[in-house]
C-alpha cells in the first residue's frame, strides 16, 4: 500500500548518550500514539522507517513496537561489515547520507521526512504534514 508520508530515521544502537535508547523508545511511542489519534483511515497514511546503521545489537530487538503498529514501523538493519565499507571517510562508521538513501529506497511514502531518532510529532504537526 502506498503511504503518503514516511518518517525516516537513521540511527545506531550504540547508546552514545546514556539515555538515547530511552529517548528513541519514548519518541517512537509518542509518534505512534499521535498517528493513532488521527483515526484509522488517516493513520494508515504514515510509516516510520528506522535505518539501523551497523549496530551490534539490532535496534529492532531493543525498541518495543506494540503488535497493533507492526505494519507501521519498519526496521532496516545494515550489518556492521557493510556499514564499515560504506563509511570509510567517517571515523565512527556512521554515514548519514548512505543510510538515508537506504531508507529512501525502502520507503513506500509519496513524501519522506528525514527526522531525528528522538523527535516526535504531535497530532497537529501530523495533520499539517497531511495537508
Amino acid at each position: 500500500m502506498k503511504k503518503l508520508l514516511s518518517l525516516l530515521i537513521h540511527t545506531k544502537n550504540d547508546d552514545y548518550h546514556h539515555d538515547l535508547l530511552y529517548r528513541m523508545q519514548r519518541a517512537l511511542d509518542l509518534n505512534l500514539y499521535f498517528i493513532n489519534k488521527l483515526g484509522k483511515t488517516r493513520s494508515k497514511l504514515f510509516e516510520i522507517i528506522y535505518v539501523d546503521w551497523g549496530s551490534e545489537k539490532k535496534l529492532s530487538k531493543s525498541l518495543y513496537v506494540h503488535k497493533d503498529f507492526k505494519n507501521s514501523v519498519k526496521f532496516i538493519h545494515v550489518n556492521k561489515k557493510t556499514a564499515k565499507r560504506y563509511s570509510k571517510k567517517f571515523s565512527n562508521f556512521f554515514n548519514p547520507n548512505i543510510s538515508f538513501n537506504v531508507g529512501i529506497l525502502k520507503s513506500k511514502g509519496k513524501f519522506i521526512l528525514a527526522t531525528g531518532c528522538d523527535q516526535f510529532f504531535n497530532k497537529q504537526n501530523l495533520e499539517n504534514l497531511i495537508n
